[in-house]
């Protein structure tokens, strides 16, 4: 297993690794709190970090995020035309 993270002021509740051990080799997210991993679903690493990234910033700012959800979905519903 190789451990990839990113260094930063605030600690980052999940960190990113990739199994290398695999043939695979597909990115996962370990939460920092529960132990608990979870598959990416990419081989890239730059998907990978933007998935994880996601992740933390969801953590950081629930608020921000549900709103930012909504916005997202209600751009899908009107066909990909901004809602006025």
């Amino acid at each position: 297993m190789v451990c990839i993270s990113r260094k930063s002021d605030m600690q980052a509740r999940y960190r990113l690794y990739r199994r290398s051990n695999r043939s695979s080799g597909t990115y996962y997210a370990q939460d920092s709190t529960t132990g608990a991993r979870e598959s990416l679903g990419t081989k890239s690493k730059a998907e990978a970090e933007k998935l994880l990234q996601a992740k933390n910033d969801a953590n950081v700012q629930p608020i921000l995020s549900r709103e930012l959800a909504a916005i997202e979905l209600g751009i899908r519903k009107s066909g990909g035309r901004v809602p006025a």
